[in-house]
Formats: C-alpha cells, sequence, structure tokens
C-alpha cells in the first residue's frame, strides 16, 4: 500500500519470520523504529486508511485485521472482529468501512473496528477487470463470484451464481 507521504509498504516473510517493510517511491528502504508492526504472524494483505493515517494488516495467522500508525506502532483503540482465514483488506474512503474477507465470507466493520459507519451495506460487490463480480448478501455472509455476462443468472453447481447471455 502507498501511504500520502507516497512511503510504499510491502508484506512479506524474512526467513520464516512474518514482517512488514516501508520504501521511498524510488525503491529504498525507509527505517522503521525498532518493535514496529510487532505481534504479527502471517501477513497476508494490507490496506491504507488516509483519513486515520491507519495501515491496516490482514493476518492470517492471528485471524484478525490489526492496525497500526505510519511507523508500526499498533493502535491502541482498535478493536477489529475476528476473520477466519483472514485473506484480504480494504478500506472505502468513501463510506469509511473497513472490508476483510476470510474463509467465512466478508466482515465489515469502522476504522477503529467495532461497527461499520453508517450501517452494514445490504451487499457488497467488487468487479475485476476479467467479468467477475464477488458479492457478498450480508457483512459476515460468504463471498459468492459471479461472472458476468448479460442478465439473466443461473445456480452454479459450486453454489455461486453464473450470469448467463440471454
Amino acid at each position: 500500500v502507498v501511504d500520502v507521504t507516497s512511503a510504499v509498504y510491502v508484506a512479506y516473510t524474512n526467513n520464516g519470520a512474518p514482517a512488514i517493510a516501508r520504501f521511498d517511491p524510488h525503491g529504498a528502504p525507509l527505517a522503521l523504529p525498532a518493535g514496529a508492526f510487532a505481534g504479527l504472524a502471517n501477513p497476508v494483505a494490507l490496506a491504507y486508511d488516509a483519513d486515520d493515517g491507519e495501515i491496516l494488516v490482514a493476518d492470517a495467522g492471528v485471524g484478525k485485521v490489526l492496525a497500526f500508525d505510519e511507523n508500526g506502532a499498533p493502535l491502541k483503540t482498535f478493536a477489529a472482529p475476528t476473520v477466519a482465514g483472514a485473506n484480504g483488506v480494504a478500506y472505502d474512503p468513501h463510506g469509511g468501512n473497513v472490508y476483510a474477507s476470510g474463509s467465512g465470507g466478508v466482515t465489515v466493520f469502522a476504522p477503529a473496528g467495532g461497527p461499520p459507519r453508517a450501517g452494514v451495506p445490504a451487499s457488497f460487490a467488487a468487479n475485476s477487470a476479467q467479468g467477475i463480480t464477488f458479492v457478498a448478501a450480508s457483512a459476515n455472509g460468504p463471498l459468492n463470484r459471479i461472472a458476468a455476462g448479460d442478465a439473466s443468472a443461473a445456480p452454479r453447481a459450486d453454489g455461486a451464481a453464473a450470469i448467463r447471455p440471454r
């Protein structure tokens, strides 16, 4: 992810140890304070909340989204719900909510954790460049994959819906 100063944050493993590094826009490492991003087990995705200066980390090892400031200090006021099998995180700058995906579906919450801002959306959808849409019927519901076509939908054998041309 990229913060407001154009610093780039990358999650990776270093000899089996989880780590997050920070780089300038040209790829030169930027030092982080000792102990930055402590408590990670298996960081798999990052998101950035520019409004609050939060770096959100989906950690599959602890099954949660963790929040840190730009220097890697944990945010004490952050209390995200458990996200089983956490494998993705995104921040919506328009609605101000955090969307975390995991093996149980999509979980929506406010940047400080807790209930989502402006209520929970009835559904969540994200389109891909390949014409695939991912939809959840509720904040904590399963994520369904829909292949875009024309306008009629038919259930697939795997439980997802496939849109078929008329």
